[in-house]
């Protein structure tokens, strides 16, 4: 009789997942978007000191098959060819690869939020 009252909260949690837990439905299939009913999204990156893995990001974010994006990298006061680097990336199936120098960084902000605001 004990062990029977030992295992009650485990047997009522065992019912309550057996009643209640539901199996996921399956995901209905993927459907390619087109162009004109695909929103514009901008991709930002902001880097400092990157050159040794920027041209790979900005390769493969490029290489993505949405149809309309565009890719910002912003330099934020690199010291290496971080900036040069990404603009010898081809756009791909980008719009557009824009660089842009970033602003010195103000009192109280991160670097990363900073960059991308």
């Amino acid at each position: 009789m004990i062990i029977f009252l030992f295992a009650l909260p485990w047997i009522a949690v065992l019912l309550f997942l057996v009643i209640f837990t539901r199996v996921p439905s399956a995901l209905p299939p993927a459907r390619a978007l087109d162009r004109e009913r695909a929103m514009r999204v901008s991709v930002i990156i902001p880097a400092r000191n990157e050159a040794v893995n920027i041209g790979n990001c900005v390769a493969s974010i490029a290489a993505s098959t949405y149809p309309d994006f565009e890719i910002i990298v912003v330099d934020d006061c690199s010291g290496d060819e971080t900036a040069s680097l990404a603009r010898t990336v081809p756009a791909g199936h980008a719009s557009r690869i824009l660089v842009i120098a970033g602003e010195e960084l103000p009192e109280g902000w991160m670097g990363k939020p900073w960059a991308c605001w």
